[in-house]
C-alpha cells in the first residue's frame, strides 16, 4: 500500500517537473570601465570612489578619485580598456589661472563633453574633450540679461543636440538655467528671446502649406527687407472719388 502511494507521488512530482519551465540564465556580458584595482592615470595609486558616471555611445565618461599622495581627481572617459583623462588636478585651468582643485561629475553627449570646474579665484563650466578644454561659462562671464558676471555653478548639468545647460547664479540672488552652443569656437552663443520680427517670422512660418502661402511668402519677404508698410488697396470708396476727379 504505502509502496504504491509512494510510486505515485514519484510519478506526480516527475510530471509537474517536466511541466514547468525551467528558468535559464540571461546572456549578459558585462564590461569593467574601473574599479579600486584600477590605477589613476597619470597619478599615483588606485582609484577609491566614483562619482555618477554617463553612458555617451561606447564611452563610459566618469568622475574618479583617489585618496593618497596626494588626493587625484579627475575625468576620464573609457571603454574598458586604459582610460582617458579629459582632466585632473594637473589640468590648467582654460582662461584662468592655475590647476583645477574641484572637478564634479560630468555630463555627456554626441561626443561633448561638459563639467563643473574650480581652482583658485577661478571657477566654471568647462567643455570638450582630452587636451582641448574650453571655458563655456566662468566667473569672467556676464550673466546673460542679468547684472555683473556669474560667480557659481551647480547642478544639474545637460548635454544634448550639441548644446550644454547649466545652473548659474550671481550677486543680488541672481539664478537662472542657461543654454550654449557647444562647438561654437569657445564663444558663448546663449538662447535669448526672439525680437519682434522674429517672432513674426515664426508665425508665418506655421502658416505655410495652407491657402494663404502666397501671402505668407510675400510678408516674409517684406519683414526680411524691413518694417512692415501698409500696402492695402484704397477702399472702394476711396477708387470712387478717384474716379469722380478724373471723370471732371
Amino acid at each position: 500500500m504505502f509502496q504504491r502511494l509512494f510510486v505515485l507521488l514519484c510519478a506526480g512530482a516527475l510530471c509537474l517537473g517536466l511541466a514547468t519551465p525551467r528558468a535559464e540564465a540571461a546572456g549578459f556580458t558585462f564590461t569593467k570601465i574601473a574599479g579600486t584595482d584600477t590605477a589613476i592615470p597619470g597619478s599615483f595609486g588606485n582609484f577609491q570612489f566614483f562619482g555618477i558616471p554617463v553612458l555617451d555611445g561606447s564611452f563610459v565618461v566618469l568622475n574618479g578619485n583617489g585618496t593618497c599622495c596626494p588626493i587625484q581627481t579627475g575625468v576620464y572617459a573609457g571603454t574598458g580598456g586604459p582610460l582617458q583623462t579629459l582632466a585632473d588636478f594637473l589640468t590648467p585651468i582654460p582662461g584662468g589661472s592655475g590647476n583645477f582643485s574641484f572637478l564634479g561629475d560630468a555630463a555627456a553627449s554626441g561626443g561633448i563633453v561638459a563639467f563643473e570646474g574650480a581652482g583658485g579665484t577661478s571657477s566654471g563650466v568647462y567643455t570638450g574633450t582630452a587636451g582641448s578644454l574650453t571655458s563655456t561659462a566662468d566667473t569672467n562671464t556676464p550673466i546673460p540679461g542679468g547684472v555683473g558676471n556669474f560667480q557659481s555653478f551647480g547642478a544639474p548639468m545637460t548635454v544634448d543636440n550639441g548644446r550644454v545647460v547649466f545652473v548659474g547664479t550671481g550677486s543680488s540672488l541672481q539664478r537662472g538655467v542657461y543654454s550654449f552652443a557647444a562647438g561654437s569656437g569657445g564663444r558663448s552663443r546663449y538662447q535669448h528671446g526672439h525680437s519682434g520680427r522674429h517672432r513674426q517670422l515664426r508665425r508665418l512660418r506655421l502658416a505655410v502649406g495652407s491657402r494663404r502661402q502666397p501671402r505668407v511668402q510675400r510678408l516674409r519677404s517684406r519683414l526680411r527687407r524691413g518694417p512692415l508698410h501698409d500696402h492695402r488697396r484704397p477702399s472702394r470708396e476711396g477708387r470712387g472719388h478717384e474716379h469722380s476727379h478724373t471723370r471732371r
